[in-house]
């Protein structure tokens, strides 16, 4: 759980990274694709979610995450992050 009264930028780092990968990608079908489409998320470096107020996402933990800086309110931002296992 993360407390943020400032809104400052947050990494968070899943040490449990069973599967890392790496990808590439010809450069020539970069002009092919429309980056804005869901479908093609997969190929960003960076996605931001557009989220509001008691929205809970869950996602693959190979992938990066973070809580991006914002603006100053009057109201701290609280984070809840958990890891979840099936066994």
């Amino acid at each position: 759980v993360n407390f943020k009264k400032e809104h400052v930028f947050t990494r968070f780092n899943n040490p449990a990274n069973f599967a890392p990968f790496t990808k590439y990608l010809q450069e020539s079908t970069i002009n092919f694709l429309d980056l804005g489409a869901p479908d093609n998320s997969y190929l960003l470096e960076d996605f931001i979610m557009p989220i509001q107020e008691d929205d809970m996402v869950v996602f693959p933990s190979t992938l990066n995450h973070e809580v991006v800086e914002q603006g100053p309110t009057k109201e701290p931002r609280i984070t809840i992050s958990t890891n979840i296992k099936i066994k």
